[in-house]
């Protein structure tokens, strides 16, 4: 990209390349014209529209009515209808502002935000939706440095929201959290197996206990999974992905399960020595993962008085 001036000339480039793995990225390339180009994964286009507005997808295959479910789309859509008196640089640092994003649950978000004067060859940055503090960029010399990066939040003062956002711990970010999930679901996926053979077996008083162990593991293997896949789960807010999202009630269903199958275990005259051996373990781990459950808001109670 180095060799092209022009937004149509990183169109050209970067149609003669495969692009797959961008899949889910798009890039944005703007000239000092006010020509962009948009790349995507299997698209490249250019516009010139001054009051273009992007979020998380991609335009060549969302229709508009379809980009309004993004409310930072929205709000910036909103905010360049207004009238514009005087558009210099705080009335972009406010555009910049009514985008950003800061998440309820970590006040996780936006990471930094810039501002280019392509005619100046300038660049003004701001670090996790800060935007009393900015450091400020020459191209022309960051260029005659050569090839160098920059860590970003080491240019900035410490920052209280994103330091927090640094020490909160999950399978996404935490290889041994993970390793800790993957192991959780080995216990459920047994103890399904265990209780379900059980459950066709023992006698009319004990299929109480054995009901509670197998939906406590179908409860839980469902949800690890999904906190093994999607790391969103830990980041946005309760109710995650809607009120008819499943995922949301599985942490309680799990508690109430594993409450009653220790009330059936212990009331039992009958208790065999092998019986506790199996179903403690996973007990035990319902008990472990709730406290991960309330530092991780994934219960409604987390969220009353917020």
């Amino acid at each position: 990209m180095t060799s092209c001036s022009t937004a149509d000339e990183v169109a050209r480039l970067a149609g003669s390349y495969f692009r797959e793995g961008l899949f889910g990225g798009v890039f944005i390339f703007v000239d000092a014209g006010g020509r962009y180009a948009i790349m995507e994964p299997d698209t490249v286009w250019v516009g010139s529209d001054p009051h273009y507005v992007i979020a998380n997808f991609c335009p060549s295959t969302t229709a508009e009515e379809d980009r309004t479910a993004f409310a930072r789309y929205t709000k910036g859509k909103a905010f360049l209808k207004e009238p514009v008196v005087n558009p210099d640089l705080d009335y972009l640092r406010r555009a910049l502002d009514t985008m950003h994003v800061c998440r309820g649950k970590i006040g996780d978000g936006t990471l930094h935000s810039y501002i280019a004067d392509l005619t100046q060859g300038t660049i003004d940055l701001y670090f996790y939706h800060d935007y009393t503090r900015v450091k400020h960029f020459s191209l022309k010399e960051e260029f005659a440095k050569g090839e160098h990066m920059y860590d970003i939040a080491s240019l900035f003062p410490p920052n209280k929201e994103y330091a927090k956002l640094l020490s909160y711990q999950t399978g996404y970010n935490n290889r041994n959290l993970n390793l800790f999930f993957l192991a959780s679901i080995f216990v459920y996926a047994l103890t399904l197996v265990i209780d379900g053979i059980a459950l066709l077996r023992r006698k009319a008083e004990k299929k109480m206990f054995a009901l509670s162990m197998v939906g406590l593991s179908a409860a839980a293997l469902p949800l690890l999974v999904e906190m093994i896949l999607d790391p969103g789960i830990f980041y946005f807010e309760y109710p995650y992905d809607g009120i008819w999202n499943l995922y949301n009630y599985l942490p309680l269903i799990m508690m109430v399960l594993a409450g009653t199958a220790t009330y059936q275990l212990f009331r039992s005259p009958h208790k065999k020595a092998l019986t506790l051996i199996l179903n403690t373990p996973p007990i035990a781990l319902t008990l472990f993962l709730s406290i991960g459950f309330a530092y991780w808001k994934f219960f409604l109670f987390n969220f009353f008085g917020a």
